[in-house]
């Protein structure tokens, strides 16, 4: 299973992964996927979001146990993305893989192409 990095900040004391096998793209307009969050010091948190791009909010489905089980979320409304949040991870999903012009950039294989050749839309332009 290779999770797929993406890069937030040069400067982010975490790194983020998307589990490619995970990631979908809904005909209700939703991103799905599995984001793998580590810390420096090692820590791993995993969670099933959904992104939606006509609204640029973001929900969060599950958590991750490390018996490989799920946590249904307590609070699994949609909530907006804000561009100055800490948690920078959901700006950059959105804004160099997902969504173009409010929309879900391609199709699922598409996505999962710019993350892994690390091509962010702002940058390939497609």
């Amino acid at each position: 299973n290779a999770l797929l990095h993406f890069e937030i900040t040069p400067n982010t004391s975490q790194r983020f992964h998307i589990d490619p096998k995970a990631l979908t793209v809904g005909t209700d307009g939703v991103v799905r996927y599995t984001l793998v969050a580590q810390s420096s010091a090692g820590a791993t948190s995993t969670s099933y979001e959904g992104l939606r791009c006509q609204t640029f909010e973001k929900k969060l489905y599950a958590f991750g146990r490390p018996d490989g089980s799920w946590s249904r979320a307590k609070r699994d409304e949609w909530q907006p993305i804000f561009k100055n949040a800490a948690n920078r991870q959901h700006v950059t999903l959105a804004q160099d893989y997902f969504c173009r012009d409010g929309q879900i950039a391609g199709k699922a294989s598409a996505i999962i192409d710019r993350i892994r050749n690390r091509r962010p839309l702002s940058i390939s332009g497609n």
